[in-house]
C-alpha cells in the first residue's frame, strides 16, 4: 500500500513537471533551449576541471582522458553554438529515417507473404521521409518548430501522468473494464530498456540477501491469466521478451527457427510454441537465459474469458505443427551427441516437450522485432479483455507493456492484481 502511494505521488509530480517543461519549450521556445545548452556546456566544463584538479591535487583514480573530453565539448559548444543547436533537429530527423526504414522493411515482409496493409506502410514511409529531409539538411532553421513539437509532447505526457495519478488514487466501480485505445507513453528506445534497468535493481536486492525465496504452486493465485515479461543481461535479452499463461498453458510468440533468421535475430519466420507446465517453463528460462521474470496476474470476467478463448481458437485455426530440429533427429532414429542441437527450440523441446506451430498465413507468418513481434501477439490475445496499450508508432515492446502493467497494477482499482518477479521455479517478490 505504501509502494502504490509513493509510486502515485511520483507520477503526480513527474507529470506536473513534465507538463511546465513543455509549456516553457512552446513560450521560450530557442531561447530556452540556448540557456539550456549553455548550462549544460558549464556543467560539463566544471566537472572536467574539478576531475582533473582532484588528479594533480590528490592524485586520486581519475579519468583523465574522460575529464579531457568534457572540457573541450564544453569549449565547442561555446565556440560553434550552431553544434548544439542542431542536435536536437537532426536527432529526430534520425529517428523519423529509422521508422521510414521500419515501414519500407516491414512493406517487403507483408508483400513477401501476400499480407494487406502494405500501402499504409509505404505511405507512413515516405511521410517519414519527407518530414525528416528538412530536419537533417537545415536544423537550425527548424528548431523552433521541432521545440513547438517537444513542448506539445511534454504536455501531453505531463496529462498523462497526472491521469494516471487520479486513477491511483480514486476508486472506480468499472475496475474490469479497460478502454481500447491509442497509448500515448515514453519513446519507444526509453520504455525498450524498462526491463533491463528493473533486472539490474533486482539484481541488486538479491546479492543483499533481502530477499526471501518462496517455491511457486501452480494455480495458487487469484487470476486468471499472467503475462511473463522476460530480462536478462545481455543482448535481446536486455529489451526483453513477453509471453502468457492462460488456463494451464504457456503461449509464446518469436524466431524459434534459427534456419529462418535473417539480420541477426530480428527477422524470420514466426513460430508460436505451447508448453503445459509453467513451473518447468520458468526453471527453463532460469537454466537457458539466466532470466528473471516479472508476471502480472490479471482478473478477467466471464465475458472476456470468452472473447480471448475465441481469439486464441482463431489462432490456433491459422497454425501448423512445426518440428524442431531435435525431434526431427529423434524421429529419423539419428545418433545424437550430447552437444548436439543446443539451438533454442531443441533445447525447450528437451526440457519442457513443448510444442511449436508456424502460420500458414497473415501478419504472424513472418517475425519482425520492430512490428509482428512476441508483444504485438500477446496485444492481440490481451487486446479481447480491453487493454489501452496500442501505441502511436505502431511499436510495441516488451518495455511498453512492462510500463503499462505496473502502472496499472499501481492503480486503486484495475484488472491488473497481483505482480510477482520469478527466477526458475521461485519467487523473490510477491505484491498484491
Amino acid at each position: 500500500m505504501y509502494e502504490r502511494f509513493v509510486k502515485s505521488i511520483s507520477f503526480l509530480i513527474g507529470g506536473i513537471f513534465i507538463f511546465f517543461v513543455g509549456i516553457l519549450f512552446i513560450i521560450e521556445n530557442v531561447h530556452l533551449y540556448e540557456n539550456l545548452i549553455s548550462i549544460v556546456s558549464i556543467l560539463l566544463f566544471i566537472v572536467g576541471f574539478l576531475s582533473i584538479l582532484k588528479y594533480l591535487v590528490r592524485k586520486k583514480d581519475v579519468n583523465i582522458t574522460k575529464a579531457l573530453i568534457s572540457i573541450i565539448i564544453a569549449f565547442i559548444m561555446n565556440i560553434i553554438p550552431s553544434i548544439p543547436l542542431s542536435i536536437l533537429p537532426i536527432t529526430l530527423s534520425l529517428y523519423l529515417l529509422c521508422n521510414s526504414a521500419i515501414c519500407f522493411l516491414y512493406y517487403y515482409l507483408l508483400k513477401e507473404i501476400n499480407e494487406s496493409g502494405r500501402v499504409i506502410e509505404i505511405i507512413k514511409g515516405i511521410f517519414y521521409f519527407v518530414v525528416s529531409i528538412p530536419l537533417l539538411f537545415y536544423p537550425i532553421i527548424n528548431l523552433k518548430i521541432v521545440l513547438i513539437i517537444l513542448g506539445i509532447y511534454f504536455i501531453l505526457i505531463g496529462i498523462y501522468f497526472i491521469k494516471d495519478f487520479l486513477n491511483m488514487i480514486i476508486s472506480t466501480k468499472n475496475k474490469e473494464k479497460l478502454k481500447r485505445k491509442i497509448h500515448l507513453s515514453l519513446p519507444i528506445f526509453i520504455t525498450a530498456l524498462i526491463p533491463y534497468s528493473t533486472f539490474k535493481e533486482i539484481n541488486e536486492y538479491i546479492n543483499s540477501n533481502k530477499v526471501v525465496k518462496k517455491k511457486i504452486k501452480e494455480n495458487s493465485d487469484n487470476y486468471d491469466l499472467e503475462i511473463f515479461v522476460h530480462v536478462s543481461g545481455s543482448g535481446f535479452g536486455s529489451v526483453g521478451h513477453i509471453d502468457l499463461y492462460y488456463n494451464g498453458k504457456v503461449i509464446s510468440y518469436g524466431n524459434y527457427d534459427m534456419k529462418s533468421r535473417k539480420l541477426g535475430e530480428a527477422i524470420g519466420d514466426g513460430v508460436l510454441f505451447t508448453c503445459n507446465s509453467k513451473e518447468k517453463y520458468l526453471q527453463f528460462c532460469k537454466e537457458h537465459s539466466n532470466k528473471l521474470l516479472f508476471g502480472f496476474g490479471i482478473k478477467l470476467n466471464e465475458k472476456q474469458k470468452i472473447r480471448i478463448d475465441k481469439k486464441i481458437r482463431e489462432i490456433e485455426d491459422n497454425l501448423e505443427e512445426w518440428i524442431p530440429y531435435y525431434k526431427r533427429a529423434l524421429n529419423n532414429n539419428e545418433k545424437i551427441r550430447e552437444n548436439d542441437y543446443k539451438d533454442y527450440a531443441s533445447s525447450l523441446y528437451k526440457i519442457t516437450n513443448a510444442k511449436f506451430y508456424k502460420f500458414k498465413k497473415g501478419k504472424f507468418k513472418k517475425f519482425f522485432i520492430l512490428k509482428t513481434n512476441c508483444a504485438m501477439l500477446v496485444d492481440t490475445i490481451l487486446g479481447e479483455a480491453g487493454t489501452d496499450i496500442l501505441r502511436m508508432s505502431g511499436i510495441i515492446a516488451p518495455g511498453s507493456y512492462y510500463d503499462y502493467l505496473y502502472r496499472e497494477f499501481c492503480k486503486k482499482k484495475s484488472i491488473v492484481v497481483s505482480y510477482n518477479i520469478y527466477i526458475g521455479k521461485e519467487i523473490l517478490i510477491k505484491k498484491h
